[in-house]
């Protein structure tokens, strides 16, 4: 509308995907923070763009904290924000699938389409209903690595980066 506009930004990065009936307990879906330093913004409306360049500012209270602290800790609050985004934008994806199966298996005559059709569905309500308890520790860690038969190299790296991760301060 005409007018005055105010647009306000949390300083996170996008959000991962969300779906219905979703349960997340302990973590968050917000994008990781942004570490300080200067950045630009365009707004584009009705085909025309303005730009502004700002800075965001180190938080006064993380003295202790260098800035090399700050940029590790984005990068590995990335790498997980970008696999929790993979794993719910499949279920998402997963989803969409498994409504057109249904869809399809409404419309067919076809026993052989049938079957295979089914066989597909059950597949991917398996994947989706399987889970892992509650919580984000080693043990767990440990459950995903098994579950996506990882070897042993990468366990113990997630399992190093696990242990770093717990030892940081969120700014």
């Amino acid at each position: 509308s005409p007018g005055l506009q105010r647009i306000t930004w949390d300083m996170r990065y996008a959000p991962a995907t969300e779906f219905m009936g979703m349960r997340i307990r302990g973590a968050r879906m917000d994008g990781p923070l942004v570490v300080p330093g200067d950045y630009d913004v365009r707004i584009t409306v009705d085909g025309e763009s303005q730009s502004r360049s700002f800075r965001i500012s180190k938080d006064d209270r993380l003295a202790d904290v260098s800035s090399t602290d700050l940029e590790a800790q984005f990068a590995l609050a990335s790498r997980i924000h970008a696999r929790l985004n993979e794993a719910t934008s499949s279920v998402v994806l997963i989803r969409a699938i498994r409504d057109q199966v249904e869809d399809r298996l409404g419309r067919t005559g076809d026993a052989g389409i049938a079957e295979a059709g089914s066989a597909l569905r059950s597949g991917l309500t398996d994947i989706e209903s399987e889970t892992a308890p509650k919580g984000l520790n080693e043990d767990i860690v440990r459950f995903i690595s098994v579950k996506k038969n990882e070897p042993e190299w990468l366990l113990q790296w997630r399992l190093k980066a696990y242990r770093r991760w717990t030892t940081m301060v969120e700014p």
